[in-house]
């Protein structure tokens, strides 16, 4: 390793960490979510509060002064140039050699003109048709008397089994009256590197065929916020939001000669709201607007889905407290406080909402929802269903939901 091109070591955003070990000798994995950095790198616990200070802030040797002062003990040189020439190996860190990286898997990606599906297992089909499972799926939701064409839905993204009900309850209002040629479909970015709006000219495939991107709308969207939607597309590359919706509208829309219009969406309930926090990128209102007025003037009739997870709690996202009945319920109601102002005050009051009270019970998708309701000006928002993907085993529980959007009689 060339110390100067390391000298202040930062380890890469969105790198999970996770315990790999317990007892006297515990370790800390970290992994990349991404798939640009294979493998698993196993740290021992003090190599982990070390890893702490890799923010690109400290130089080497201000982290072995800090170290010193908390641990009580000196560090060496050799022994911590040695842990950042592991991490700089592994492609954890933020370094020329991770850049050259990245820079290869995504002119990969972009050449290939094809985004393959990856979570395929997420549907729990392992044998037997897809079609015919998504057709005793949609059988489980009660047909509902409709007024008003319907423009758009929420579904979830959780694995096909946790969020079955919803899934049902979503597609099934799609399924009785399926005319869209073009599906808007706006998921969530959870690993990527972008902070704004993310869009891909790659085709979606899935095991019902290839689903073709319409390149000349996401073009219209480019010229309308001024900027590139796609200098990130590579973020699509691992994100399961928007091909989990994939099966079931090629199933119900017959999809050959469809097209698609796949987007992933960031979170507008931080402190900067719809700006991306790190300037790049359009911001989530302007882009919403965008959409909007894009689907107004295209005469291809345009149906839009917002693939969104609410709350995440429990063990696996860190809270001690126990998953009970109580907790449960009170998630339910912190869920349908946010819900209600979407339905009775709009997209803006339901961000608002969430950013207020710092949500706490990290609701993944409010990113995707707000575009969603925002794109769907003067649709009317009907809620379908609400569901808790609770598991007493694991001490962790997903919610989600399902709506209908209608355009008003």
């Amino acid at each position: 390793m060339s110390v100067p091109e390391l000298e202040y070591p930062c380890l890469r955003p969105g790198i999970e960490p996770f315990p790999l070990r317990a007892g006297e000798d515990p370790q800390i994995g970290l992994r990349d979510p991404t798939g640009v950095a294979p493998g698993v790198v196993a740290l021992s616990m003090p190599a982990f509060m070390l890893v702490q200070m890799f923010d690109g802030s400290n130089r080497l040797i201000d982290i072995q002064a800090k170290y010193a002062g908390t641990a009580g003990r000196l560090l060496f040189t050799e022994e911590l140039t040695a842990l950042v020439k592991q991490l700089d190996e592994a492609l954890l860190l933020d370094s020329p050699r991770f850049q050259k990286r990245y820079a290869s898997v995504v002119e990969d990606y972009r050449s290939s003109g094809l985004r393959p599906m990856r979570a395929q297992e997420a549907t729990g089909v392992r044998n037997g048709s897809l079609n015919e499972h998504i057709d005793a799926l949609l059988a489980e939701a009660p047909n509902r008397p409709a007024t008003g064409a319907l423009v758009g839905l929420i579904a979830p993204h959780l694995d096909w089994p946790r969020g079955r009900p919803c899934y049902a309850h979503a597609y099934s209002a799609l399924a009785a009256e399926c005319r869209a040629r073009r599906f808007v479909v706006l998921g969530t970015n959870h690993f990527g590197r972008s902070t704004s709006v993310v869009a891909t000219g790659n085709d979606y495939e899935t095991p019902l065929g290839r689903f073709t991107v319409d390149r000349a709308f996401i073009e219209n969207l480019e010229e309308r916020v001024g900027q590139s939607l796609r200098e990130h597309e590579f973020d699509h590359h691992t994100e399961h939001s928007v091909e989990l919706q994939l099966p079931f509208v090629q199933h119900l829309a017959k999809s050959e000669g469809c097209t698609l219009v796949p987007l992933l969406c960031p979170d507008p309930c931080g402190p900067t709201g719809t700006a991306p926090h790190d300037g790049n990128g359009p911001d989530l209102q302007v882009f919403a607007t965008a959409l909007r007025d894009a689907i107004r003037e295209d005469p291809t009739d345009t149906f839009v889905i917002a693939a969104a997870d609410l709350s995440h709690i429990g063990a696996q996202f860190g809270d001690e407290e126990p998953l009970t009945d109580d907790l449960l319920e009170q998630v339910a109601t912190q869920d349908r406080a946010a819900l209600d102002r979407l339905d009775q005050d709009g997209p803006e009051a339901f961000r608002q909402h969430l950013h207020d009270t710092g949500n706490p019970t990290r609701m993944c998708s409010a990113g995707c929802i707000y575009t969603a309701a925002m794109a769907l000006d003067g649709a009317v928002a009907h809620r379908l269903h609400y569901h808790q993907a609770a598991d007493k085993a694991t001490q962790t529980c997903v919610t989600c939901t399902a709506y209908a959007f209608r355009a008003a009689s």
